[in-house]
């Protein structure tokens, strides 16, 4: 008898046309502002939110995309785009979870806005940090916008997620999985934020519980399998309290989503195999994003220029 491995595929999200109100009439002239919104990296799911972001909103105003973890040619690239369209204003949107992040206050600094450079976001096994970072080069004001933790879209994509599983939920045990951050701290405020959600998808949802684990990449192989020999001890422990369903919260495939596949395969679980991304609920707030901005000031603080011969964190793919 072998073990049972569900992979479950359910229908989520919003219709996108019925999610945008009607155009606005077209302008003439300068555009008022431009939107940059900043991508994890380059697999499928990222490429079909690219797509449907362009698709919806580009009628209404400029928009560019820049890809990676604060990649400076990327963002810099993006910059000078919307401001060959001499936009009066760049309003960055970040499509990423936490405003906590290394890689966000990365991008405050090399914004303007921020006064200092993260000093651990590109340290992996590997000092890839090099000499300090100079700025980009920008001539327009930057208004930066909060990452998917401020707004209830996050929780709206998991618990559509978890309402469209074909299970009876009474008897399952729900478990949000997500990859770790680095630092601890960084870590440790995710997994606040991730087992709030938790509850609040448990009881909108009627789980019979719910909760979050997190899962370390690991500076070398032996960190790596402490974090996911730990996580599946956890996970038989859970088990002895019920069915678990395990939904991952990785935005679009990566390491983790290539791990979790192997790590879960033994364990008598029910895994959708889904990433969260892409999802119609995240072109609505890019506009609702898009549109606060707009009224907002200048946030840049240190503007000076300078481009960088710093080696950019990789891509995710």
């Amino acid at each position: 008898m072998g073990f049972q491995f569900l992979i479950l595929f359910g229908a989520f999200g919003l219709n996108l046309q019925a999610a945008i109100p009607p155009l606005p009439p077209p302008s003439f002239g300068e555009p008022a502002f431009g939107v940059l919104v900043l991508e994890e990296g380059d697999a499928p799911q990222w490429a079909e939110t690219t797509r449907q972001i362009s698709t919806a909103l580009t009628a209404r105003f400029p928009v560019a995309f820049a890809y990676g973890l604060a990649d400076t040619d990327d963002m810099q690239r993006g910059i000078k785009a919307l401001e060959a369209r001499r936009v009066k204003k760049i309003i960055v949107v970040p499509l990423f979870y936490s405003s906590s992040a290394n890689v966000m206050k990365e991008v405050r600094y090399l914004l303007g806005i921020g006064k200092n450079p993260s000093q651990s976001l590109f340290k992996t096994g590997q000092d890839l940090a090099g000499p300090p970072q100079k700025r980009l080069d920008i001539h327009t004001p930057v208004v930066l916008m909060p990452t998917l933790d401020f707004s209830p879209v996050l929780k709206k994509i998991l618990l559509n997620r978890a309402l469209s599983l074909r299970i009876d939920r009474k008897k399952e045990n729900l478990v949000l999985v997500s990859e770790s951050p680095n630092p601890p701290q960084e870590a440790k405020d995710w997994k606040e934020r991730l087992s709030l959600l938790a509850g609040q998808i448990q009881k909108r949802a009627g789980f019979k519980s719910a909760q979050a684990f997190l899962i370390n990449e690991g500076n070398s192989q032996d960190e790596t399998e402490k974090s996911e020999e730990a996580f599946k001890d956890d996970i038989r422990k859970l088990r002895l309290n019920g069915p678990v369903f395990i939904l991952s919260t990785e935005l679009a495939d990566d390491l983790l989503t290539q791990r979790l596949h192997r790590i879960l395969s033994d364990l008598l679980v029910g895994y959708n195999g889904k990433t969260l991304l892409p999802n119609s609920l995240i072109v609505p707030w890019v506009l609702k994003s898009a549109e606060k901005g707009a009224k907002m000031g200048d946030m840049r603080k240190y503007k000076e220029k300078g481009s960088s011969g710093f080696m950019n964190f990789p891509k995710i793919r």
